[in-house]
């Protein structure tokens, strides 16, 4: 199967290339400079020159494909263009910078992604997309069902929206949404975030009584979701769309919410005291603290 991935060296998409040639898929990866390309190719990916704005290059990428994931977003001013980063820098005052930068962000998002899914448009071709969680809303256990809250930090993109949308025109599309993303190479994420703090104030401090729950979900299991999803076969399809049996799919991989009833295979031990071997030599100031 010949996919085509946006965001395809970027932290989860450099993975999610590297589990689709694994499985046996051919790859093209969206490149904007010369370093992304040679990254590809040395992952055995093809190139495929362009950028989130270049609509062109992303319609021809995707028709040239049996699937596409999109996991490409401008999380760095250095990621827009520069006619985009002027628009922003002198779009109006110094004061509004910020929020004109993430409307321009959104708008690049979903305009990518109804370009790639009208290139796919009357062919049951798959769509996978790279949401977050951060779209859903706080205190209460979100499910599929469940839409994005309006009020939360994270509704502003419209991923999730422009990804439904090619449904109507013949696109199997479907959005993952990600929780914060751990693994090796973690340098600036959620976690690497609270070790640093804790480093910083030296105590590792936590709300309440410490139960509130944080969803996690380690890079590889992620890349493994992605290609479940861009698979042709319906019946992977049939899977993720039942509630009850994706819950039990979701469950398999990602190690459990509910700290205190935490049930690891004896593999994912192993990939944990990795990821903790890895964090500990990346932060070797953080003491391992004996579990009561």
């Amino acid at each position: 199967m010949r996919v085509f991935v946006t965001g395809a060296t970027g932290f989860i998409g450099s993975v999610i290339v590297k589990e689709l040639i694994e499985a046996g898929h051919r790859v093209t990866g969206l490149a904007r400079s010369d370093a992304a390309a040679q990254t590809l190719k040395a992952a055995g990916a093809s190139v495929h020159r362009g950028s989130l704005e270049d609509l062109e290059s992303l319609r021809r990428g995707a028709a040239a494909a049996e699937g596409a994931v999109h996991t490409a977003y401008f999380h760095e001013f250095t990621h827009a263009s520069l006619m985009t980063r002027l628009r922003v820098l002198f779009g109006g005052s110094p004061g509004g910078t910020l929020s004109r930068f993430m409307a321009a962000t959104v708008a690049t998002d979903g305009r990518a992604i109804q370009t790639i899914g009208r290139a796919l448009a009357g062919t049951n071709r798959s769509l996978v997309v790279a949401c977050g969680t951060m779209a859903m809303g706080p205190c209460h256990l979100a499910t599929e069902d469940d839409a994005p809250d309006p009020r939360a930090v994270g509704a502003l993109r419209a991923s999730e929206a422009a990804t439904l949308e090619t449904t109507s025109f013949g696109v199997r599309a479907s959005v993952v949404r990600l929780p914060p993303v751990h693994g090796d190479g973690d340098r600036s994420g959620f976690l690497p975030r609270l070790i640093k703090i804790a480093r910083k104030k030296g105590v590792s401090a936590t709300l309440g009584d410490g139960g509130n729950h944080w969803p996690a979900v380690h890079r590889l299991d992620a890349a493994r979701l992605f290609r479940l999803r861009s698979k042709k076969d319906p019946q992977v399809a049939d899977i993720m769309g039942s509630r009850k049996k994706a819950y039990r799919c979701e469950r398999s991989l990602r190690l459990s919410d509910d700290a205190s009833t935490c049930r690891l295979s004896a593999s994912r031990r192993m990939k944990a005291r990795k990821t903790l071997a890895g964090l500990h030599r990346s932060y070797p100031s953080i003491t391992r603290r004996p579990a009561r």
